[in-house]
């Protein structure tokens, strides 16, 4: 059957001029990206280099871009359907061809660490990490406990958010990496934490103290990825907080206080993606 599109325009001139004002966009194809994992991804190329493909995904609205290292995209058929086809790199120091089955560079969404840095000080620190979406932004969940001891005779002589008194801590934070390149990520973002320093018992002056700590911090990092699924990750966090003191000494002497603290953290980290 042959379209006449003279006749069309004839009977029909408001849908004649709708029709040309949306042809355009149903006649323009997406380019689509072929991953090494035999995903096949719709999307609106935005560079293509030596070393990555920045892109935006097909139909996103967003001002979302994604870079996505060339090692491991197969070839990319353009809207105008020519092809071109990618041979595995080596320049990112890994080959997808021999990564292990499954593995997604960009689609591994947990981690689980452990802070190396408290342990030097008495403190137990996992962090789990989720990553959401595309993977640009993650929120994360700490969990600190100390076993550091308190001498019974002692007692604070002032409240103070002493690091290694940490009884317990958690909280959440979420996080941004602005870009992925190769194995090495950076991010920053908020967190959000509370917990409990070493309450102080002396039974000879019958005095008992506890303190309790809110904080929000300000967190950077980067880290590094050492093979498929371990990974190193350096960190450090600055930020303000609240400190409640209560304190009761003989007989029926109570007293309680709150004030603003400066609270930080640091850590270097090893960990596991799954």
């Amino acid at each position: 059957m042959q379209f006449n599109l003279k006749f069309f325009k004839m009977r029909y001139p408001s849908l004649f001029v709708i029709f040309c004002l949306f042809f355009p966009l149903i006649a323009h194809s997406q380019d689509t990206l072929y991953r090494s994992n035999g995903k096949v991804v719709p999307v609106v190329l935005v560079k293509v280099d030596t070393t990555s493909i920045t892109y935006k995904q097909a139909g996103d609205t967003s001002s979302l871009i994604y870079i996505i290292d060339r090692t491991f995209v197969s070839k990319i058929v353009y809207s105008n359907g020519q092809t071109k086809n990618f041979a595995p790199s080596t320049q990112t120091g890994l080959n997808p061809m021999s990564a292990s089955p499954g593995y997604k560079s960009d689609t591994l969404r947990n981690n689980i660490s452990l802070n190396l840095f408290n342990l030097c000080f008495g403190l137990v620190t996992f962090n789990y990490e989720r990553f959401l979406g595309p993977g640009n932004f993650s929120f994360k969940v700490p969990l600190t406990i100390g076993f550091n001891k308190s001498d019974p005779s002692e007692y604070y002589d002032s409240p103070n958010n002493n690091y290694t008194d940490v009884l317990f801590s958690t909280g959440c934070g979420i996080f941004f990496y602005p870009a992925i390149s190769g194995k090495t990520k950076f991010y920053a973002g908020v967190s959000l934490e509370f917990g409990k320093d070493r309450d102080i018992n002396n039974y000879v002056s019958n005095i008992y103290e506890n303190i309790w700590v809110y904080s929000a911090l300000v967190k950077s990092g980067v880290a590094f990825r050492l093979s498929t699924h371990m990974f190193i990750s350096l960190d450090a966090g600055l930020g303000i907080g609240l400190q409640h003191y209560n304190f009761s000494g003989d007989g029926n002497y109570h007293y309680s206080t709150s004030e603003a603290i400066f609270d930080y953290e640091g850590g270097i980290n090893i960990g596991y993606k799954f």
